[in-house]
């Protein structure tokens, strides 16, 4: 079989792993498919390191595969690295000492930041905290409910699937 298909295969399988809340087949198929230069799969696999779903976090990574993904041209990889450069700049400048729950600080900060229609804004705060605690549920269901509103429902899938596999709905 030719490996284009083969590509194609390993990511469609790699999007059902995700529909049954298997996230390390999932990131297991999508290494494949990437490593073939199938952009889909790149875009996924880079996602999910970045997420740390169904492997450790590892945001350089996951950034090298968003680049290839984004190279040839896949509009969402683009879009998330786009995303991602203006997180870190709203961060960095957002930067302040902690309060005592740095967490819950965070996502107020997002809430008040999605309440004034920035978000951006939220999304940045939000996966900040995914960053200290990937299991925290209120920043994963507030990511699904923006990604859902914004049209993006690939990614709205990724944090309710989360969810759904945090609070037990997927073993």
């Amino acid at each position: 079989m030719p490996s284009y298909l083969l590509s194609d295969l390993d990511y469609e399988t790699g999007l059902a792993c995700i529909d049954v809340g298997d996230y390390e087949s999932a990131c297991g198929f999508f290494r494949k498919a990437a490593e073939c230069g199938h952009a889909g799969a790149q875009f996924y696999y880079g996602m999910m390191s970045i997420n740390g779903l169904g492997m450790p976090l590892n945001r350089e990574d996951g950034l090298r595969w968003l680049e290839k993904a984004a190279s040839q041209d896949h509009d969402e990889a683009k879009q998330e690295l786009l995303a991602l450069k203006k997180e870190k700049i709203n961060l960095e400048a957002e930067s302040r000492p902690l309060p005592e729950d740095p967490l819950e600080e965070l996502y107020r900060e997002g809430i008040k930041a999605e309440d004034s229609g920035n978000n951006q804004r939220a999304i940045a705060f939000w996966k900040k905290i995914l960053e200290l605690d990937i299991r925290h549920l209120d920043a994963l269901d507030a990511l699904a409910r923006v990604y859902t509103m914004a049209g993006k429902p690939e990614r709205a899938k990724i944090y309710s699937n989360m969810v759904w596999k945090i609070i037990g709905l997927y073993s």
